[in-house]
């Protein structure tokens, strides 16, 4: 499945975009736009909402999130299993529970978390 670094280079080439032209529109170096495409680093929630709207698409694509014919909860269960690093095992531990996630690796846990945190974000952001 593709990942963010992967999405965010190929939609900028695609469009003939330079880093430094990304860069200038999202507010941050060139180098920012180098570290994302090279996965050295991710964009922040806000970066990706970004990102998605100069390209004009969603930011779940964006996320190497795809859409197909599986219930919601399929493909949130599916699409989460990629790339997170940054959450307490509990927190992990307890939005797996309600994916009946005992299943999961650790590296998947940390991904639903991260699902989480984006989501709750979109949510603040639309209650603002």
């Amino acid at each position: 499945m593709p990942n963010i670094s992967g999405r965010i280079k190929s939609l900028r080439k695609s469009r003939h975009v330079t880093q430094k032209e990304l860069g200038a529109y999202l507010g941050v170096s060139q180098n920012a736009v180098f570290n994302w495409e090279s996965g050295k680093t991710e964009p922040s929630a806000e970066t990706i909402e970004k990102i998605a709207a100069f390209f004009k698409v969603n930011p779940a694509y964006l996320m190497g999130w795809t859409v197909s014919d599986e219930k919601t909860e399929d493909i949130i269960c599916n699409s989460v299993k990629d790339d997170a690093e940054t959450q307490a095992p509990e927190e992990s531990a307890a939005i797996a529970a309600y994916f009946d996630g005992e299943g999961y690796t650790d590296k998947e846990l940390k991904q639903i978390e991260r699902f989480a945190h984006y989501i709750k974000s979109l949510r603040d952001k639309n209650t603002e």
